[in-house]
């Protein structure tokens, strides 16, 4: 509903129940290529997706993706969660104080401002593969800032996105890990209604409503992050 990432809650629940951590990431990522269509057609129904640019952000985003899977083993996973968090944290209080930030559609960008969102999506890609939790705030801030979107657009344009590269981190990450279908079936069900309900509530409330949960959401992931992992 926010973008700040379930699998911060999820992962740690499928290690405890003795999942190892690369079929851990299979499963989150296998939900999130059956809800991010869910929840971006809630969205983005009746708006326009500026299919250009999901494109070539989604394909800058797979090279970021392949460098994480190359790196998944070599960063320490506590290292990583606390700079994320700081990140997440630093990124909420932009949107906070920035009020009008995502409330409203601005008017179109300068073309330079619209090519500067680009490199970020190689930065998101490596993060998506190798934790993902917070990735919907951040590029969220993104095309907000770069392409003047407001929250509906930018977790609409974020879920498209988000499929893809889901679908992309499956193919090379299933190869280190086995997960057992009967694991899937409960997770998947879940995903999808979960992102169903919550979708089609945040739509509902507005722009306002989105931008307030986005900050609260960020700020407990944030901290979870940093004190908690």
């Amino acid at each position: 509903m926010s973008g700040g990432g379930s699998s911060i809650i999820a992962i740690p629940v499928y290690l405890m129940l003795g999942i190892p951590f690369p079929a851990a990431r299979i499963i989150q990522m296998v939900n999130g290529a059956f809800w991010t269509p869910v929840a971006a057609w809630n969205f983005l129904r009746g708006r326009r997706l500026e299919i250009g640019f999901v494109t070539i952000f989604t394909i800058l985003g797979f090279l970021g993706m392949y460098a994480g899977i190359m790196a998944i083993v070599l960063v320490p996973d506590r290292t990583l969660k606390i700079l994320v968090g700081c990140l997440i944290f630093m990124a909420v209080l932009l949107v906070y104080f920035r009020g009008s930030l995502g409330i409203e559609k601005r008017e179109r960008q300068s073309r330079f401002k619209r090519l500067m969102g680009y490199p970020f999506s190689i930065i998101l890609g490596f993060y998506e593969v190798i934790l993902g939790s917070g990735n919907g705030i951040f590029l969220s801030i993104v095309t907000c800032e770069t392409r003047g979107y407001d929250m509906i657009d930018a977790l609409g344009a974020y879920f498209v996105i988000g499929f893809f590269w889901d679908v992309f981190g499956l193919i090379f990450l299933y190869q280190w890990g086995h997960v057992d279908p009967i694991l899937l079936i409960p997770a998947v069900t879940g995903a999808i209604l979960g992102s169903f309900i919550g979708s089609r509530f945040a739509r509902a409330k507005g722009n306002a409503f989105i931008k307030n949960i986005f900050v609260g959401i960020g700020i407990i992931l944030a901290f979870k992050m940093i004190f908690f992992s």
